[in-house]
């Protein structure tokens, strides 16, 4: 259980239904390889803050638990946890998959333009 794991799983579990995933129309990138890398620096931007916040967490509140998921009891980031660690980073959970949402489709879109832009009906 890594806090890779923990972002990418349990926060998103716990908060979906707060977040707000419309992040519009996907634009056309002039360079999709810069564009990637601006995402990794930026990502990057955060490990302090991410790491920092789990561990003044950890102090806190009680980083485990276990729950019952379907008939299995698996161990899992706890309730209390998870939610002060959510408020320590104030939006940033929601604002980096709003990001690579809004990211992943323009790649997509950039994709399809730079092929032509083919009929996708058929």
């Amino acid at each position: 259980m890594g806090i890779h794991g923990f972002w990418e799983s349990r926060l998103p579990e716990l908060f979906y239904e707060q977040y707000d995933f419309y992040v519009g129309p996907a634009t056309y990138l002039s360079n999709v390889q810069q564009t990637a890398w601006q995402i990794v620096a930026q990502s990057h931007l955060a490990v302090d803050s991410v790491l920092r916040f789990e561990q003044q967490v950890a102090k806190e509140a009680e980083r485990f638990s276990f729950e019952t998921k379907g008939k299995q009891t698996v161990k899992v980031y706890g309730q209390e946890y998870s939610q002060k660690y959510h408020r320590a980073l104030n939006g940033m959970v929601e604002r980096l998959f709003r990001n690579s949402i809004k990211q992943t489709g323009n790649i997509w879109y950039t994709a399809w333009v730079d092929a032509g832009q083919p009929d996708l009906k058929n």
